[in-house]
């Protein structure tokens, strides 16, 4: 018989839904309904469009739309202009002040900064698609333009100026909560270490200027985001994995570094104090010979300074 109990160490973060949900729908709401409804009560404080919930719960915009008028029959929701969900739009313009939304002049020229801002950025003549693509990111994401202007300017600095790239990197922040600007330069300090991590990685794996494939990839950003891991530990992963064989691949160090991440490792001595390993002893017995090498050539030195005849 399978048994169960809540798992309290997880417990940390939690958000309340209204007892509605569970009491008379349970029985008959759709999966992907509940997941719609769970989505807009845990993250209550953003503004989610029918196109973001599509992408977030990678579900077809219709199913979406059902869902939403699904809650809204059942009162969950309120239904509002255009068949919305319950929350009113308040985009935040660059100095985070709110935007009223009967303000059209002043939404107007906000996103007209938004257009010109990113079309020096981009270096070219803003196109329909692109305008709307904008549009649909200030809107329905919510974030606020200097979010915006900086996930451009990323984007530029990586040689990617695609608008479906850019708008695909702003899901990404806006999923992991990069709403606001102070946010948003922690980030990108975050990734440009990462990146610095990345070429290490290139340089201990003799590949040059080599992209990494999609799933070596993934792999270093579980060495950098997970396994807090710098280049010194992968560096000696590698020489580990160069026991067993001639040209070590990614995946195969990987293993390695996931070995000693379950056992906690995280730092060179523990791992260099592990059985796996001589060579901390190795390093002390060159430090011991150095300081022995350096200790008889001074007192030789000095012995043959005492053995030097003065002159009186």
């Amino acid at each position: 018989m399978l048994s169960y109990r809540i798992n309290f160490e997880n417990y940390k973060e939690n958000f309340s839904v209204p007892a509605i949900i569970l009491e008379n729908n349970l029985k008959e709401v759709n999966g992907d309904y509940l997941k719609v409804i769970l989505l807009i009560f845990k993250n209550s404080d953003k503004e989610y469009g029918i196109n973001l919930l599509s992408k977030l719960l990678d579900l077809p915009e219709t199913t979406v739309k059902q869902a939403i008028s699904f809650w809204i029959s059942k009162g969950v929701l309120k239904d509002i202009e255009n068949n919305n969900i319950g929350r009113t739009i308040t985009p935040n313009i660059v100095t985070g002040e709110t935007i009223k939304p009967q303000n059209n002049v002043m939404v107007d020229s906000q996103m007209k900064f938004l257009f010109d801002s990113a079309q020096r950025m981009l270096s070219r003549v803003m196109t329909s698609t692109d305008i709307q693509i904008l549009k649909h990111i200030y809107q329905d994401y919510n974030l606020p333009i200097d979010v915006i202007l900086m996930v451009i300017g990323y984007c530029v600095k990586q040689g990617k100026t695609g608008i479906k790239i850019i708008e695909n990197e702003c899901l990404t922040w806006y999923n992991m909560g990069v709403t606001n600007s102070a946010r948003a330069e922690e980030y990108m300090l975050h990734k440009e270490k990462q990146s610095v991590f990345e070429q290490q990685v290139r340089e201990i794996f003799n590949m040059g200027d080599l992209s990494f494939k999609a799933n070596e990839q993934k792999f270093i950003d579980k060495w950098y985001n997970k396994f807090r891991y710098g280049k010194d530990i992968v560096a000696l992963a590698y020489e580990k994995a160069k026991t067993y064989v001639v040209r070590p691949t990614i995946p195969y160090v990987n293993t390695i570094l996931a070995n000693w991440n379950q056992k906690s490792f995280r730092t060179l001595d523990d791992i260099l104090d592990s059985e796996n390993f001589g060579y901390k002893n190795k390093i002390n017995e060159s430090k011991d010979i150095s300081n022995k090498s350096h200790s008889f050539d001074l007192d030789e030195y000095e012995r043959q300074l005492r053995q030097t005849p003065t002159l009186d």
